[in-house]
């Protein structure tokens, strides 16, 4: 693996970045963060690779008024779906910045949202303690799914977008069939809060991630956990599978992200470069390039073949590169704020 080291650094993103989506078909980035804004990113790879100059995003959509939790592109890229703490989820045209649709009905937080494989659905996970599924072309709600005692942090659809997975707050993971809303099965993982859920590409395995900082595999058919990742230091908030299927990525609390074995289990790479808390991952079209976005305001860009950061994006602050002089009587938690802004010097 290479050394982690960040070859570029491009000026960009304000305040928490919690989630990414990366539609690789029109090279199009959307990351929802904390100033309740989505901005969107032209990233055509390629030429990302080779650029020196500044990257900022081409659009910034407004239209939440609280924190963004989960962002998500329609599998076939015509639509961009955000979730937010204002309990709301706004569907989006990403080409124009149209709000076209907002979804109302949860009564807290809406935490985690993913479309169907067959992008006709969207579902929805809530710190209300349920899910909900929307049909996507009309924003009627379908089906309340009920059954979790705490909130619901994590969904991700099986791959013939037939069942549903879902964790949270309380442990569990359960399977949901789509059609009736009826659980299928209940699982009882290792930690307290299960932060995220993957399904395999073959529809095989399913794997969660937790408070107790390992990534847990399970037989889909059988709910036999049948092998759990050790090595983060704190809480895994995100997982994802490789396209291939023989490797799980995880990002943690711990400021890492991991590439795991699913055959061995073992630990192929260890990757360092973000300064905070890693909330997202997404993968490039090819599955060439990782996507990782965190709370230190910063998403990064990582071959996957060698662990390498080539690139890193952060939006710019309001007060990017200002310096302050001649300010008497200003407190240190108020300069600290100001530096936050992007106030380069405070004197």
């Amino acid at each position: 693996m290479g050394t982690g080291q960040c070859s570029k650094t491009f000026q960009g993103h304000s305040n928490a970045i919690y989630a990414i989506a990366h539609n690789g078909q029109q090279n199009l980035l959307a990351s929802g963060h904390e100033d309740q804004t989505i901005k969107l990113w032209d990233i055509n790879l390629n030429a990302l690779q080779s650029s020196k100059v500044n990257i900022h995003p081409f659009r910034i959509l407004h239209g939440h008024s609280n924190r963004i939790f989960s962002v998500a592109f329609s599998p076939n890229g015509q639509l961009l779906a955000s979730a937010s703490a204002d309990r709301t989820i706004k569907i989006w045209s990403p080409y124009t910045g149209q709000c076209l649709k907002t979804l109302h009905g949860h009564g807290s937080w809406v935490w985690a949202i993913a479309f169907s494989p067959d992008n006709h659905l969207l579902a929805s996970a809530s710190y209300d303690h349920t899910i909900k599924i929307w049909d996507v072309s009309s924003g009627e709600c379908l089906r309340t799914l009920q059954g979790h005692p705490g909130s619901v942090l994590a969904i991700a659809f099986s791959q013939d977008g037939k069942t549903l997975f879902s964790s949270g707050y309380d442990s569990i993971v359960k399977c949901w069939d789509v059609e009736t809303g009826k659980c299928l099965h209940t699982w009882e993982a290792d930690s307290n809060r299960v932060w995220a859920i993957a399904v395999s590409p073959d529809n095989q395995y399913f794997a969660t991630g937790g408070d107790r900082s390992s990534v847990q595999l399970w037989d889909i058919h059988s709910g036999v956990c049948l092998r759990i990742f050790s090595g983060h230091t704190s809480q895994v908030l995100c997982i994802l599978f490789t396209a291939d299927g023989s490797r799980i990525i995880s990002g943690s609390s711990d400021r890492t992200i991991k590439i795991w074995d699913v055959a061995t289990g073992d630990c192929l790479a260890t990757l360092h470069n973000h300064l905070n808390w890693v909330w997202s991952l997404s993968l490039s079209f090819d599955a060439q390039t990782l996507l990782s976005a965190s709370q230190d305001e910063t998403i990064n860009f990582w071959d996957v073949s060698t662990g390498y950061c080539w690139q890193t994006l952060r939006a710019a602050r309001p007060y990017e590169g200002m310096m302050i002089a001649g300010v008497a009587g200003l407190t240190e938690a108020e300069i600290a704020t100001l530096k936050a802004l992007g106030v380069s010097q405070v004197n």
